[in-house]
């Protein structure tokens, strides 16, 4: 793989990136990777999703057709030129202004009766993000139906024609889960990928 990323907070709205194609593959790459394009929370952040299923406004040309139309147009382009795609996964947090929060709260982790903020270490320190809330992917009551949401949300884009997966901090997801996610995704998808973010 010869990865290109199209980051889209540089590449603009999504009918605009059908337009850099040819020169992406003129430079010689075969796949463009793109950052989340989820739909975002009150702070904007794209690694704060807070809907799966739906798109950044930001990103979306409002004189088109919708965002999943438009992703699905750019997606079908780059595979009649030959270039795969691969999409970011974020299992590990979403905003602290999600729909899935309102929706299933046990999905997350509870301190003191408070939401725990996403949080991670690096150089022997903890960051905590305030905008970001931590899943619970292995103590959650509801575990089997978060487990089960994940699949269907990688199942949802599979069906638009990615292939590729990135998956962010996949380091703090365990091993099970991401071997539940990778063969129950291969059953349908054989030719499907998972590139991890490890640190």
């Amino acid at each position: 793989m010869k990865i290109y990323n199209l980051f889209p907070l540089v590449a603009g709205k999504m009918p605009l990136w059908i337009d850099k194609l040819d020169y992406i593959k003129s430079l010689g790459f075969n796949v463009v990777y793109i950052n989340p394009i989820f739909q975002t929370g009150y702070n904007r952040n794209i690694y704060a999703p807070k809907n799966f299923y739906k798109f950044c406004e930001e990103f979306i040309d409002p004189f088109s057709t919708g965002g999943t139309e438009q992703f699905k147009n750019f997606i079908d382009t780059c595979h009649s030129k030959g270039i795969k795609v691969i999409y970011e996964l974020i299992f590990t947090h979403t905003s602290i202004d999600s729909d899935l929060l309102v929706e299933h709260p046990e999905w997350y982790i509870m301190e003191d009766g408070s939401l725990k903020k996403y949080t991670i270490k690096a150089q022997n320190s903890w960051i905590e993000w305030g905008d970001l809330a931590q899943i619970d992917n292995e103590h959650s009551v509801d575990k089997d139906g978060l487990w089960e949401y994940w699949l269907d949300v990688i199942l949802f884009y599979a069906e638009l024609g990615i292939r590729g997966f990135r998956c962010d901090a996949a380091y703090h997801i365990s091993s099970k889960l991401w071997k539940f996610l990778i063969e129950k995704t291969k059953e349908k998808y054989p030719d499907a990928i998972f590139v991890a973010e490890t640190l």
